[in-house]
Formats: structure tokens, C-alpha cells, sequence
């Protein structure tokens, strides 16, 4: 992780590119945007609350209103009357999900959040991008959906919305959203017979099949599948209901300008190096210590069918046994492969690019997947 001053320093260098990114949109629209104006930048000294109340991690925006859950009804009349028919039509709305959902399997893809990382088992279906923009593929298979998406599209609400796959045994532990000027929809599409629920600021809500549910996402919450079927809702991030339809507006012309920055893009990138150098020095502590000779028995969680989650085997998991071989084929320079935090058993830890000269497979016995790691340090 950076260190204090640097995070100190990052933050300060957004802050002033956000609000230069806020002079350029007020002279376009020849408005003043006080509320963007008085953004606060979180992340540097984040911490999240012990009272389980809000804390955005990244951007607080003045003069919101802060409760855990709303109701569409909340949401200004042209707003909150489109919002109000993914119940109405709930039957049709699931239904051409059921019929539709065969053909998008390879669409969904693990989610990659700034409390989690990459969560393997919690995977998404795009509809609208951050940017506001439909899917245009998602769209045209889902039309019944994508002609109400389509309509708070236009009045600039929704800054995303995906399907949300939640596999079984999933907990998605305590954690705060980003920023409070969105808020979340979930409209329940295939909600499993047993314990599923979300809860926020303390209040545990539990997901009805039609039904939606409304929440801020930057109150500490978690949710959970502990059902062994797959759980399946329309997420929806919505620009808040207090804001203007100017603000709305305004919103994704700031984003875009902040975005395109010379000092945002910078940061990205320097992100982005200290990330790869992170995952070098972790893979180095962590690969050290697994060191697995021809006789080694590791287990994969069969839950995984796709990506090999590992831990030692006497750790709880599943016991489908592994042959171990050493290999050093050089197809490729390198590879990824994700590693397990064993604290945290549903969520991939990082992807570390390992030489391909100092992998060891491992082959299943049921034939469904391999996976290889390295076994040596340097």
C-alpha cells in the first residue's frame, strides 16, 4: 500500500483537477454547481465507521440527504414513475430474463470493486455503463428491460446497472460505497428459497422476487446467498434524488472532464505500477512458503469450476484431491493466476503474473479444471 504522505498528495492533486474539471462545465452550461464545488476527497485518511453509519470511501458531496434505505417514490415524479413499473411489469421483466439469460453465460464477469479486488463468486452482466451509455449487445437482448433502462437513460439517472450474480455461499462482508451522490437499486429477478438479504446501516432487508429495494450504498452494509442456488437482481446505481436535472446533467460532463485530466490519467498510471510492484513483492512472500514436491496434496473448492482457488489440505475445504507435476513449457512469458486469501474463501486475492518456467500443475482427477502456481520465490 502507498504510503500516508503519498495518499495525502494523490488526494490532494484530485481535488484540484475535480474542481478545475467543475469550472470548465460551469462555463459550458453557464451555471454555477456549488454542490460540485464542495466535493470532499475521503480516501486518504479513510476508516470505516464503528456505528455502522455513512462513510463514502472516495467522494462526499454537500447537502444530501443520509438514510440508509429510500423508496422509489422518493425520486422526482418522472423519475420515480418509471422507476415504479419494474414492479408493475415484474412478471414480463423476469420472464424474458429466464428466456433470455441462456445466451448471456459468457457475459458475466467477476466484479472488480475498490473494497474486494476481484470477486470471482459476485459476477455482473452490463447494461449501462458508468457513463451513462446502454450496452447496445444487452440491450437488444433483453428489449423489455432495456425500453425502461432506456427512459431513466434519458433523464440522466442510472451511472450503472448490470446483472448481479451472486453464486451460493457467498457473504459479502461489511463495507461502504464510494460516493453519496448515487444511490442502489435492486429489483429482484431469481431470489432462492432460504437466508439471502442485504443488510445497511444495521436494518436487514431480504430480497422478494418483483420487488425492488432501495439503499445507499456508502451506509456500512453486507449481503450474503447462503442458499446453495445462484441468486440473480437488475443493480442499478442511480444519481441521487435530491440532485437538479441540471445536476444530473452536469455529473457525467464533470466525470468525463476529470477523467480525461492530464492528472487523473497520471495517477492511473502510477496506480497501476505500484499495483504490479505490490503484486510482485506479495507473490514473492506468499509463493515462498508454498514449495510442493511430486507428492503434495493440495484440494480445489469444486464450487470454483472455473478458476482454481487453493488452500492446503486439513484447511475445511472440500477434499478433491490433486495430482501435482512440474512443467516448464515456455508457450508464454508469463501467466495469471489468482492465489486465495484463506480468510476470505468466495474472493480472489490478485492475479500475479507468474514465468511460465516455474509453474506446477495441477491436474484435477473430475477433469473440470487445472491451475498451476509457482514454486519457487525468485
Amino acid at each position: 500500500m502507498s504510503s500516508l504522505s503519498t495518499r495525502h498528495r494523490m488526494q490532494a492533486d484530485q481535488a484540484r483537477a475535480y474542481r478545475a474539471a467543475v469550472e470548465v462545465v460551469e462555463a459550458r452550461l453557464g451555471a454555477s454547481l456549488p454542490r460540485f464545488r464542495g466535493v470532499e476527497f475521503c480516501l486518504a485518511d479513510y476508516q470505516k465507521p464503528a456505528d455502522l453509519g455513512q462513510a463514502p470511501y472516495y467522494r462526499r458531496y454537500p447537502g444530501l440527504t443520509a438514510k440508509p434505505y429510500w423508496e422509489a417514490s422518493e425520486w422526482p415524479a418522472e423519475c420515480s414513475s418509471i422507476l415504479a413499473r419494474f414492479e408493475e411489469n415484474q412478471a414480463a421483466l423476469r420472464a424474458e430474463f429466464e428466456a433470455s439469460l441462456p445466451g448471456t453465460r459468457g457475459g458475466f464477469r467477476g466484479q472488480s470493486t475498490g473494497y474486494f479486488g476481484i470477486a470471482d463468486r459476485w459476477l455482473s452482466y452490463a447494461l449501462v455503463l458508468e457513463t451513462g451509455a446502454p450496452v447496445l449487445e444487452a440491450f437488444a437482448a433483453f428489449p423489455r428491460l432495456a425500453g425502461l433502462l432506456a427512459e431513466l437513460v434519458e433523464l440522466k439517472l442510472p451511472c450503472k446497472t448490470y446483472f448481479a450474480l451472486m453464486k451460493p455461499s457467498v457473504h459479502l462482508a461489511e463495507h461502504c460505497g464510494g460516493q453519496n451522490i448515487a444511490l442502489r437499486m435492486h429489483f429482484a429477478l431469481r431470489i432462492p428459497a432460504g437466508d439471502t438479504a442485504i443488510r445497511v446501516g444495521g436494518v436487514e432487508r431480504r430480497w422478494e422476487n418483483g420487488k425492488s429495494i432501495f439503499f445507499d450504498d456508502t451506509f456500512v452494509h453486507e449481503a450474503w446467498n447462503r442458499t446453495d442456488q445462484d441468486r440473480y437482481i437488475v443493480l442499478m446505481r442511480l444519481l441521487h434524488p435530491e440532485l437538479t436535472p441540471l445536476e444530473r446533467a452536469a455529473y457525467y460532463l464533470v466525470e468525463a472532464e476529470f477523467r480525461g485530466s492530464a492528472t487523473f490519467r497520471a495517477q492511473e498510471a502510477e496506480i497501476l505500477a505500484t499495483k504490479a510492484a505490490e503484486a510482485e513483492r506479495a507473490k514473492r512472500l506468499a509463493l515462498s512458503s508454498l514449495v510442493p514436491s511430486p507428492t503434495s496434496s493440495w484440494v480445489l473448492d469444486p464450487r470454483q469450476r472455473t478458476s482454481p482457488f487453493l488452500s492446503r489440505a486439513g484447511s475445511g475445504a472440500p477434499r478433491p484431491a490433486w495430482n501435482v507435476s512440474r512443467v516448464g513449457a515456455p508457450e508464454s512469458p508469463t501467466a495469471s493466476f489468482p492465489l486465495q486469501r484463506p480468510a476470505s474463501p468466495m474472493l480472489s486475492e490478485q492475479l500475479y503474473p507468474v514465468p511460465r518456467s516455474q509453474w506446477v500443475t495441477l491436474e484435477s482427477p473430475g477433469g473440470y479444471a487445472t491451475g498451476s502456481f509457482t514454486s519457487r520465490s525468485g
